[in-house]
C-alpha cells in the first residue's frame, strides 16, 4: 500500500514538470514589397500618404520609406487630379484651399508609380451614419474585464438598422465634466 501511495505521489509530482524547448526559426526573408498606407478624409488638416517596404517576419527594424514614389489622386466623378509630394516621410496631397477631397458619392483613385510598376485603389466615399447619441457608463472590474468608463455610440444606417459600437476607456483615462 505504501509503494502504491509512493508512485502516485511520484506520478502526480511528475505531472506538474513541463519541458520546454526552443526552436529556432528559418524563416525566408521573402521577398520586399510596398505597403501604401492612405485615407482620404474630409476634416480639417492635410491628405498624407505613407508608402513603406514590407519587412521581414522576424524582423525588428522598423519599415523603410519610400521616398521615390509619383503618387497622384483623382476625384473621377469631378475630373481634378491632386498630385502628391514627399516631405518628412509622407506624400502630401496638393489640395487647394477650401475643396473638401471626401464627398460623398464621389469616386477617388489613388495612383502611386514606384519602380516601373504602378499600383492603383479605386473606392467611393459612402455617407455615414448621423450619431443618435452618446452614452457612458462606469463598471467594476469583472469576468477579466478592466474597471473604467465604457462608452457607446449609438446610430441608425440608411435602412433604419440600429447601430451600437461600444469602447472601454479604462485606466486613468480622465472623462472632461
Amino acid at each position: 500500500m505504501n509503494k502504491i501511495f509512493s508512485l502516485l505521489v511520484i506520478a502526480g509530482a511528475l505531472s506538474f514538470t513541463a519541458c520546454e524547448t526552443t526552436f529556432d526559426l528559418d524563416v525566408p526573408k521573402g521577398k520586399t514589397i510596398p505597403v501604401v498606407d492612405a485615407w482620404i478624409h474630409g476634416g480639417p488638416g492635410g491628405q498624407r500618404i505613407r508608402i513603406t517596404e514590407t519587412t521581414p517576419y522576424t524582423g525588428t527594424a522598423p519599415a523603410n520609406v519610400i521616398s521615390s514614389a509619383n503618387v497622384t489622386l483623382t476625384d473621377l466623378t469631378a475630373g481634378a487630379v491632386y498630385p502628391a509630394t514627399f516631405s518628412d516621410g509622407y506624400y502630401n496631397l496638393a489640395v487647394p484651399g477650401g475643396i473638401n477631397l471626401a464627398v460623398v458619392g464621389h469616386a477617388y483613385k489613388l495612383r502611386v508609380e514606384l519602380a516601373g510598376q504602378a499600383y492603383e485603389a479605386i473606392d467611393t466615399i459612402k455617407p455615414v451614419p448621423v450619431i443618435d447619441s452618446l452614452t457612458y457608463e462606469f463598471k467594476e472590474a469583472e469576468f477579466g474585464n478592466e474597471e473604467g468608463y465604457y462608452a457607446k455610440m449609438h446610430a441608425r444606417d440608411r435602412k433604419a438598422r440600429t447601430i451600437t459600437i461600444g469602447s472601454a476607456l479604462t485606466g486613468t483615462t480622465p472623462i472632461p465634466d
